[in-house]
């Protein structure tokens, strides 16, 4: 087990209600990325509430994507002083590599804090590497909602109010496809974002070699619904919007295959 899950699972000693979807209380955003010098980046975590609610605990997980992070390694930690909240980001800071992503890590205690319709930066945060200079071009940080180390929040006697769709990120690549900013270390296919979504979502992958590329959305008897891909692409970093306005609710597949060196799939839910 990864050493940084342990908060995850301390969490989940005192869920007891357990998943609730039944609205939207809040959005967390990653916003204001900046840099500081050559070798450090910050960005702002920002909460904003729809209505009167509390949250009891939270932990954050990004995963972070820069150019050239080979023979490299990454610093991450939050700016003091910078939370709005009383329950400050002060647990389990970690920056984990992984193939073609840094995953960071931060969580809080378990204490309340009371939202009305308002916005409260949950801090600011720092990565610095060590050895490399940072291009600002190829930045990209998302939220973390897979794998053994996820983003979840709690609310009222600590029930999981956690909502994919309702992270965002205002960090994103430009001209990303076809972008070859980067080498990426192996083929990856990432979990879709948002999601749950309504009626888009961005669906991302990474190239270690160019290859014809099939990108196709199914349903869950095998129907084949959308073509999203079929075409020869360079190594690298792609993403490509997903619109289902013409599809129902439910649980779709997403897959992709490069020639007959990789082929991945996963899920997501579209709910209207």
């Amino acid at each position: 087990m990864h050493k940084y899950s342990i908060f995850f699972f301390f969490l989940l000693h005192f869920i007891f209600l357990g998943t609730s979807f039944s609205q939207s209380q809040y959005t967390m955003r990653i916003t204001n990325g900046r840099m500081i010098d050559d070798y450090t980046y910050q960005y702002d975590v920002v909460l904003s509430s729809q209505n009167y609610f509390e949250i009891t605990s939270y932990q954050c997980v990004f995963s972070f994507y820069c150019n050239d992070m080979n023979n490299d390694s990454f610093n991450f930690s939050y700016i003091s002083g910078s939370s709005q909240l009383q329950n400050k980001p002060i647990l389990g800071f970690s920056a984990r590599q992984l193939n073609n992503k840094v995953e960071l890590t931060v969580a809080s205690k378990a204490q309340s804090d009371y939202l009305d319709k308002n916005i409260l930066k949950v801090g600011t945060f720092q990565v610095k590497r060590q050895n490399k200079k940072f291009d600002y071009s190829s930045i990209f940080i998302n939220w973390n909602f897979s794998g053994d180390n996820t983003t979840i929040v709690t609310g009222h006697l600590f029930s999981d109010i956690t909502i994919p769709s309702d992270f965002t990120s205002d960090i994103k690549l430009t001209g990303i496809k076809n972008s070859e900013t980067r080498v990426p270390d192996n083929y990856e296919l990432e979990q879709n974002y948002p999601n749950p979504f309504n009626p888009s979502t961005k669906i991302e992958f990474f190239l270690k070699q160019s290859g014809k590329v099939k990108l196709y959305v199914y349903n869950l008897i095998g129907q084949k619904v959308a073509e999203l891909i079929n075409e020869e692409l360079p190594t690298g970093f792609h993403n490509v919007n997903f619109n289902a306005s013409d599809l129902a609710s439910g649980i779709y597949i997403y897959q992709l295959k490069v020639d007959n060196k990789f082929t991945s799939a996963k899920k997501m839910i579209l709910a209207k």
